[in-house]
């Protein structure tokens, strides 16, 4: 009988522990599809995979609709590339991953630990890969053999990589490798994209921020380099280049992005030398693009993914994820969530949102964009209390908001009980609501 006790007791332990608790698993709500920085992004067997912070990797048929596919199980990941219906992702400490659907990944042994920043297949074989990296890392991957090393003597950043016609081109940190011969143009070389034949390369005028650079067919010219950017204001860089339907299309972002405010561009060109810019830009970073189902994909910070059709207009398909949530509160039928207010001053970031409302938690809308930051909520059937500074500000639908200042210090704090809104701040201030038409001072 003891026995049996005993047995039973560690089976209800056990079963207890093992049991899955409700808060283990959480899904991503805000922004579409997620928050994290992409690096970089590739079409192929019908669908763009793109990758980056905290092992992201995410995929679209379209490059409208996008779904998770990992976060958090891998390190942060530089580069995609695609060969005959497979991906390749790589990055940090040489990091190396395949694919055959873009949502299966299985881990690869490298032979190098140096950071690995973009990966490219070869279009017309299976799973044939070249990834290049920092210190002149060059892996490659033959179709049914394990990843090897190989290099050409240099000790140079290797920043992109592409294939065509079965040649491997490579670029990086005042380097250019086409085919075997290696090329010194004193630029730091971001991207390469192929048009007919003809390489088109683009990066800055030097290894750190410079003049932005975009160098068509440099080769041809006997390695007379170029420069075809338009004059663009400060100083950026290109990150990103692809080619389709007739038309090139760049990203590029500033140095001086925390001063002018506008980090992320797209620009496009049908010769490769007269370049104009696109309509819808983005508000972060853009990394990366690339074109495939007769869309053009651009993916950088902060999630952002914009999309066009012909390199020219573009839409912000993340929306507005740029803001910083400070406070959230929900009833039975209603959720607002509160963002951070502009800081011109320190922020690169695009505010673009003071509150959001959801009536089930998954699908949100904003719902104001002039209210201070609110950095705390609190509610109670109805009725919606935010604090900010010295002020309180209640809605019952989050929409339509009254103001109470009613402090001489700032607010921190708001919660509910007893029947009452309570509101603490600095130096021991306590507020509650209701008791008479506003918000009385306790303690002061």
């Amino acid at each position: 009988m003891g026995a049996l006790v005993l047995s039973l007791a560690v089976f209800l332990i056990v079963h207890n522990i093992a049991r899955a608790d409700p808060f283990d698993t959480w899904s991503w709500r805000y922004p579409i599809p997620q928050g994290h920085a992409l690096h970089a992004v590739t079409y192929g067997n019908g669908q763009f995979v793109a990758v980056g912070d905290y092992g992201t990797i995410i995929t679209s048929t379209n490059g409208y609709d996008w779904t998770i596919q990992s976060a958090g199980q891998f390190p942060q990941l530089l580069g995609v590339g695609s060969s005959g219906g497979n991906f390749a992702a790589v990055g940090v400490g040489g990091f190396i991953a395949l694919s055959s659907n873009g949502v299966n990944w299985i881990l690869q042994t490298s032979p190098v630990t140096n950071t690995l920043r973009a990966v490219a297949g070869n279009p017309n074989t299976a799973a044939v890969f070249t990834a290049v990296g920092d210190s002149g890392a060059v892996v490659k991957h033959p179709f049914g053999t394990n990843w090897l090393k190989v290099g050409y003597n240099v000790t140079n950043n290797f920043r992109a990589v592409t294939y065509e016609s079965n040649s491997v081109y490579v670029a990086g940190d005042g380097i250019y490798i086409a085919q075997t011969n290696i090329f010194n143009p004193g630029y730091s070389l971001q991207c390469i994209t192929f048009a007919n034949g003809q390489p088109t390369l683009g990066g800055s005028l030097s290894s750190s921020y410079g003049t932005t650079a975009i160098f068509p067919n440099p080769i041809l010219t006997n390695s007379t380099w170029v420069n075809t950017s338009p004059g663009f204001p400060g100083y950026y860089t290109v990150s990103g280049l692809a080619f389709g339907d007739g038309v090139y299309a760049a990203t590029y972002y500033s140095a001086y992005s925390l001063e002018y405010n506008y980090p992320g561009y797209v620009i496009s060109s049908t010769d490769g030398t007269n370049w104009t810019y696109g309509s819808g830009q983005s508000g972060d970073y853009l990394y990366s693009i690339a074109f495939g189902n007769s869309v053009f994909v651009a993916v950088g910070e902060a999630g952002s993914i914009v999309i066009s059709p012909d390199g020219v207009n573009w839409t912000d398909i993340t929306g507005f994820h740029r803001t910083a949530i400070t406070s959230i509160a929900c009833s039975q039928n209603l959720c607002i969530a509160a963002g951070q207010e502009a800081n011109q001053y320190l922020e690169y970031i695009h505010y673009n949102f003071s509150t959001l409302v959801s009536s089930n938690g998954a699908d949100w809308r904003i719902s104001t964009t002039n209210l201070p930051c609110l950095v705390a909520l609190a509610a109670s059937g109805n009725t919606f209390v935010g604090v900010s500074a010295a002020c309180a500000y209640t809605t019952a639908d989050g929409y339509n908001w009254t103001q109470n200042c009613i402090a001489s210090n700032n607010l921190r704090a708001v919660g509910y009980g007893a029947g009452k809104f309570f509101a603490v701040g600095d130096r021991g201030a306590i507020f509650y609501f209701p008791g008479r038409l506003e918000l009385d001072q306790l303690l002061a």
